[in-house]
């Protein structure tokens, strides 16, 4: 009797285990199928508003755990004016934890502007993932990386980056701005030069509603007051000079910038790079301006190197220092609507 019970009970187990696969590849297939749907949707939404979205070669895999979605080469993304073109691109979700997307882009990459040439883009990697508020349907947090990027731009000459980080979140003291930090090292812009090194960390007013997809509520506070950028720190680094500044900058409605920046300078008594690239003929010119004007300037400090400080005004994109007008930057067409 005994022994016809544990036969029993491991029939049982074995008819739980069986059907509960049974039920979970149901479940996946049918999640699969929804995704597949929803793919499709939002590439007939996208033609039906003038954009463009087109995965091509689609495939939806990943059975039992995972749900991963593969676009093939010359999948396209677009507004009608630009045209973004991919190498291949993979997004992978884990069926038990859905907030979390995991994505690949293929090199190489080009963006097609009507009426001009193209840039093209190529990389030995390129992933991102994200985090997801599905109550809200928006983004919590974006994190991305790139290396080995090369940058061909339409004028033939070629820009290279070892690395890019870029991390994108809501700010946790203020919930409708983002928080920015951005990094490139080994940037080289002009082909043999001295390797920059950047980094930003900083919030943009408002900028939240970029992850909620509601680029309108940010194009209102532009309308209304202007959307602040809020930098924290941003530095450069090349050769022996260094620069680090900190300030708000405020973009307004006509496109033009004012605000207040605090920059601190070190090194440049033992040259400028790129300066004499730019602008051969002006090359000593500027930097014996540079020494001549730091030589007045209050003593900071950059990490352990001896800095001089100055303090940048931009007032409705004319960049002054002190009383001195220095430049004009360009103004930055804001679409109206």
């Amino acid at each position: 009797m005994g022994k016809r019970s544990r036969t029993l009970r491991f029939k049982l187990l074995l008819a739980g285990v069986l059907g509960g696969v049974v039920l979970w590849s149901v479940l996946w297939f049918v999640a699969a199928t929804f995704v597949d749907r929803q793919i499709e949707r939002a590439e007939h939404g996208a033609y039906s508003g003038g954009a463009l979205a087109d995965c091509t070669k689609r495939n939806v895999s990943g059975f039992p755990f995972r749900i991963e979605v593969r676009c093939g080469a010359g999948s396209r993304v677009g507004n009608g004016l630009t045209t973004v073109t991919l190498g291949g691109l993979m997004v992978v979700a884990q069926v038990y934890n859905p907030r979390r997307l995991i994505a690949e882009v293929g090199s190489p990459a080009s963006v097609s502007t009507y009426g001009a040439p193209p840039t093209t883009a190529e990389w030995s990697l390129a992933r991102a993932s994200t985090r997801l508020d599905l109550r809200a349907h928006a983004l919590e947090r974006f994190d991305a990386e790139l290396l080995d990027v090369t940058l061909h731009m339409p004028d033939g000459s070629t820009v290279e980056v070892g690395k890019i980080n870029a991390n994108v979140r809501r700010n946790p003291d203020a919930e409708d701005d983002l928080d920015i930090a951005l990094r490139l090292d080994d940037l080289q812009p002009i082909e043999g030069g001295e390797p920059v090194h950047i980094a930003f960390r900083g919030r943009l007013g408002d900028g939240a509603a970029l992850l909620t997809g509601s680029p309108d509520a940010m194009m209102v506070r532009l309308l209304a007051e202007g959307l602040p950028l809020f930098i924290d720190v941003a530095t450069a680094e090349t050769g022996g000079l260094k620069v680090s500044a900190n300030g708000d900058v405020t973009l307004g409605a006509d496109g033009r910038l004012n605000g207040t920046l605090d920059v601190a300078i070190a090194g440049y008594d033992k040259g400028v790079p790129y300066v004499k690239a730019v602008a051969p003929d002006a090359g000593e010119t500027v930097v014996t301006m540079l020494n001549n004007v730091l030589s007045f300037a209050p003593e900071t400090t950059i990490g352990d190197s001896k800095a001089r400080k100055v303090t940048f005004q931009i007032r409705n994109n004319r960049v002054l220092a002190g009383f001195v007008p220095l430049f004009t930057l360009p103004q930055i067409n804001v679409a109206q609507r």
